[in-house]
């Protein structure tokens, strides 16, 4: 994805800030993201400019259209999404035990476990689901869909949470372990 060229020219033309901090700002808003490499005063000073020329509304949401269209393919297969390592990597996993797919709910599950869970990764999961499955006897593993999530409100249970929790326990950065050796020398 690229941002629009037009954008650019424009922002680089009438803006008062270097289009690098604007875009910096425009992208972290779109991602819902903090920019910490941007002081709060300039941060302030570039959304309240982007609210006054319109490219953001009073709720921080991007209203611009910030990235072109790409070329259009004749139709996008589903091989070509960021999901596929759902079906490629995670169900294939259960499958190997008799677990039937379950994949469209998998994915769903998966994408809202992804939206309530930012900070975990991709690799994360894969590997806590490998902890789950090689410490559970298979006839107790659960479907891949309801490892993911499987309840609602309050009686909403998370297996895979759960696991990442163990997982991370275990499994620390290499950063912390050597502090940890500096320590005991």
């Amino acid at each position: 994805m690229k941002i629009r060229k037009e954008l650019i020219e424009k922002l680089h033309k009438e803006g008062p800030f270097l289009v690098d901090d604007i875009l910096c700002v425009l992208l972290c808003l779109y991602y819902n993201l903090v920019p910490s490499i941007i002081e709060k005063v300039a941060l302030r000073e570039i959304c309240t400019y982007l609210l006054e020329k319109g490219y953001i509304d009073k709720g921080f949401h991007v209203i611009v259209l910030l990235f072109g269209e790409e070329e259009k393919s004749e139709e996008k297969s589903e091989e070509d999404t960021p999901w596929t390592w759902v079906k490629t990597e995670y169900i294939p996993l259960f499958t190997e035990l008799g677990k039937d797919e379950h994949s469209k709910e998998s994915v769903s599950r998966m994408k809202k476990f992804f939206s309530e869970n930012p900070d975990i990764r991709k690799d994360e999961v894969v590997e806590a689901t490998k902890m789950y499955i090689r410490s559970t006897d298979s006839k107790y593993v659960r479907q891949p869909h309801y490892f993911i999530s499987k309840g609602a409100g309050v009686e909403k249970l998370s297996d895979l949470l759960l696991w990442i929790g163990k997982y991370r326990t275990f499994y620390t950065p290499e950063i912390q372990e050597r502090n940890i050796s500096r320590k005991l020398q």
